[in-house]
């Protein structure tokens, strides 16, 4: 935690920036494949990306374990609506894993300042993430969204460009 900060609970993260996304967030799309394998129930996954330990998650029933194809090749849990929602098959490999293309986007915004003085908070901070546990976020790392708006979690900048890319309207 930052200086005995508390994390900011997802409902207030919502309230706060929900409405800056929509009016200043950009639309990326996640271009990079992924690993994926049925979760195990119960199990804890850690998500470590190159700034460091992000967040932690623990799996349930039909819940997927999903590895991103970056240099942190960090993991983290996506539950099965969302996760068929997300990806789609595109071969099978070894040690259970099968590798998946990404299907969806997002709206995201990138934590400067203005964002930092509008949750009241220095870099580093803590979220409450959708899934109940504390998520790290720093200055120049991302906040995103998926376009319904459902919930906002942090994507280190390296992963972030490592994964999306922006989406150009014509």
């Amino acid at each position: 935690m930052n200086d005995g900060q508390y994390p900011i609970p997802q409902a207030l993260v919502q309230e706060l920036l929900i409405p800056v996304l929509q009016q200043r967030g950009k639309r990326y799309r996640k271009f990079q494949q992924i690993l994926a394998r049925s979760a195990v129930k119960g199990e804890v996954v850690v998500s470590i990306t190159s700034s460091g330990v992000e967040t932690s998650n623990t799996a349930s029933d039909g819940d997927f374990v999903v590895m991103n194809l970056t240099g942190a090749r960090e993991t983290y849990i996506v539950p099965e609506h969302k996760f068929f929602a997300r990806y789609s098959l595109v071969t099978e490999e070894e040690d259970g894993w099968k590798r998946y293309h990404p299907r969806g986007e997002v709206i995201a915004l990138n934590i400067e300042v203005e964002i930092l003085n509008l949750l009241e908070r220095t870099s580093p901070f803590e979220i409450q993430a959708a899934w109940g546990e504390s998520q790290l976020a720093e200055l120049s790392d991302f906040l995103v969204t998926p376009p319904d708006c459902s919930e906002i979690y942090r994507i280190g900048r390296r992963e972030f460009f490592e994964t999306y890319q922006l989406i150009i309207d014509k």
